[in-house]
């Protein structure tokens, strides 16, 4: 059976999510960031949450453009509108109630979980260049 993609190992080499320092790096030690911030007063969880929002999304974004990995096109933007929701919640005009914070670690954790996974799952890890579609989807405009 053919790799997924005819530059996988290409694409596996400039993988970010794919190299486990560059993954605590860019990922783990922001997701450690948010939760850390948890204990902090709202206006500074706020700024933290949104600022390591915003980190996670552009780390996304520039390794979707590395080596086309399949969930980067999805979460970088997950990540830019849970930013946005967390702004909205902290500035106030987001009604969450008093478990707001909760509902937005717990909607920004769950997220990421399942695009990461049923994006890779559904088209593979590495999406092939443009113009040409992964095999098993065979949806044309």
């Amino acid at each position: 059976m053919a790799d997924e993609c005819d530059t996988c190992s290409e694409n596996r080499a400039k993988d970010w999510a794919g190299n486990w320092l560059t993954l605590g790096g860019l990922w783990a030690v922001p997701g450690a960031a948010m939760l850390a911030a948890s204990l902090l007063d709202p206006l500074s969880r706020a700024v933290i949450w949104i600022a390591m929002l915003v980190w996670m999304g552009m780390a996304c974004f520039l390794n979707a453009r590395r080596c086309s990995r399949t969930h980067c096109r999805i979460t970088a933007p997950f990540f830019f509108v849970m930013a946005a929701l967390v702004g909205g919640y902290a500035a106030g005009m987001l009604p969450l109630g008093r478990h707001g914070w909760s509902i937005l670690g717990g909607v920004t954790l769950s997220g990421f979980v399942l695009l990461w996974w049923g994006s890779e799952h559904a088209w593979g890890r590495f999406l092939r260049s443009r113009g040409t579609v992964p095999s098993g989807n065979s949806k044309h405009s």
